[in-house]
């Protein structure tokens, strides 16, 4: 909590009812000294509570007070969602239910760490997951509670599974900050860790308004990562300007695993283009237990783009644990054009991966830049005035996104060098088409990919990265 530099600890612990209860502590930032107990769920009753988290607040004015959100039930086919605020000196607000249906299970209660901006956003975002015992479909639910505690937005269905014909279950879920961007409503993000029977996870990210989906992908896709790797559950950070997604990852041919960050951009009002991808926090030979967590220093008040980063991992021999962590700081380049378009991967075993800096203007030049090449490769970008999907294109290994008016960049071709990158500087006032060149227009979406160089197993061959949407203003 800013304004008390005080911090609310929350846990869930055996009552002596047989039941579990929420308890929590409050912490001196200044003085270190640890509050008494205070029972923010009780287990009264025989009911059951689980799963808590519990979100900040980022306001300098008096009076501010945290959230609690869990689980609570009396028998395993009927957990609904609660909430209550707590105050700096720990009197608790009246408690709230999430959903009252007596087919619903609720679990995996998320709270973002802050209430955001307090002059544009002040508002908690939750999310959750839960399953309708009657049909056994799942749905990632979202809703948002006033800095006063008082229910804004929601409960509403932002990702449904209908579970017995798709095979899908739903895990891990984390919801971050808001941030405003220009005059339109926030945005904030969910991630959850979708499973189905074939047990090929997959992150998903959400971003949403109030409490309806503007945009979703599958985070390996997006990040146009080498597929197959096993994951663990993905957390969520907000920066003063972007959003942040953390996970861990198995390291092939090793049993390690590996922790990494994605940095998001929030571009066109609703989109999210990756400004910095997966950038390595550290290795841990021993098993993780979920994603890195992330506290930034955006969610405490600060214009700050740096954030610190714990993770642990148990070791399955020894069967003890460690504990990790770094900082990090969102330091790269703003990204004006969001990605899309999934290929194969290159003769590097990944696949290549672009990204375009800058700003939407159209006088501005804009940086290009694209990443997990081979190397020594030559290749050039082009760009298109319409999104296709047309596999191994003229017996390329790779998949064609771009189409429409086609301008190539062929008098700039380059070798991505032993780096495997390949940079150009794009002129808006001089793009290329098939005859000449043109300058942008406000209005005016271009879509960008690279197309480059191989060679597999001996054979001479190209693919493509990924593509890149760009809307001038």
């Amino acid at each position: 909590m800013n304004w008390a530099d005080r911090s609310l600890i929350v846990a869930e612990r055996l009552g002596s009812a047989g039941s579990n209860e929420i308890v929590g502590r409050i912490f001196g930032e200044v003085t270190r000294i640890l509050g008494p107990e205070i029972i923010i769920g009780s287990a009264a009753g025989g009911a059951n509570n689980t799963s808590p988290d519990v979100g900040g607040n980022r306001s300098l004015s008096t009076g501010p007070t945290f959230l609690v959100a869990w689980c609570r039930g009396l028998s395993s086919s009927q957990y609904y969602g609660r909430y209550r605020t707590v105050t700096y000196d720990g009197q608790l607000g009246q408690e709230h239910f999430l959903g009252t249906s007596s087919q619903v299970v609720t679990f995996d209660i998320a709270v973002s760490k802050s209430t955001g901006d307090p002059l544009t956003v002040n508002t908690w975002n939750l999310a959750y997951i839960y399953r309708d015992t009657g049909t056994n479909d799942e749905h990632v639910d979202a809703a948002q509670v006033s800095a006063a505690g008082v229910l804004v937005s929601g409960p509403a269905h932002i990702y449904s599974s209908p579970y017995l014909s798709w095979g899908i279950d739903f895990d891990g879920v984390d919801v971050s900050d808001a941030l405003r961007v220009g005059s339109s409503d926030p945005v904030y993000a969910v991630s959850f860790l979708s499973s189905p029977f074939s047990l090929v996870q997959v992150h998903q990210i959400l971003l949403c308004r109030q409490t309806s989906r503007v945009y979703s992908s599958n985070l390996i896709d997006v990040e146009h990562a080498r597929p197959g790797e096993l994951r663990e559950t993905a957390t969520l950070g907000t920066t003063n300007e972007e959003f942040l997604v953390g996970y861990s990852e198995s390291v092939p041919g090793t049993t390690d695993y590996a922790f990494y960050t994605t940095t998001f951009d929030l571009v066109e009002g609703s989109r999210a283009a990756i400004s910095e991808r997966r950038t390595q926090l550290g290795t841990s030979p021993r098993y993780p237990r979920g994603g890195p967590m992330i506290a930034s220093q955006a969610s405490g008040g600060r214009a700050s783009r740096e954030s610190a980063m714990a993770w642990s991992g148990k070791d399955p021999v020894q069967q003890d644990y460690e504990i990790m962590g770094a900082t990090h700081l969102a330091s790269g380049p703003d990204s004006a054009a969001y990605q899309y378009c999934s290929g194969a991967p290159n003769s590097t075993g990944r696949r290549g991966f672009i990204a375009l800096y800058g700003n939407r203007s159209t006088s501005d030049p804009k940086a290009l830049v694209a990443v997990d090449l081979p190397r020594y490769s030559s290749g050039f970008f082009f760009t298109g005035t319409a999104q296709v999907y047309v596999i191994h294109p003229g017996g390329s290994q790779g998949v064609l996104c771009v189409g429409g008016a086609i301008g190539r960049y062929s008098n700039f071709v380059a070798s991505s060098g032993s780096t495997g990158v390949i940079s150009l500087n794009m002129d808006p006032r001089f793009l290329p088409t098939s005859a000449a060149t043109m300058a942008a227009v406000s209005g005016q979406r271009l879509f960008v990919q690279l197309w480059h160089r191989d060679r597999v197993q001996g054979v001479i061959t190209s693919n493509f990265t990924n593509a890149v949407s760009l809307l001038f203003q």
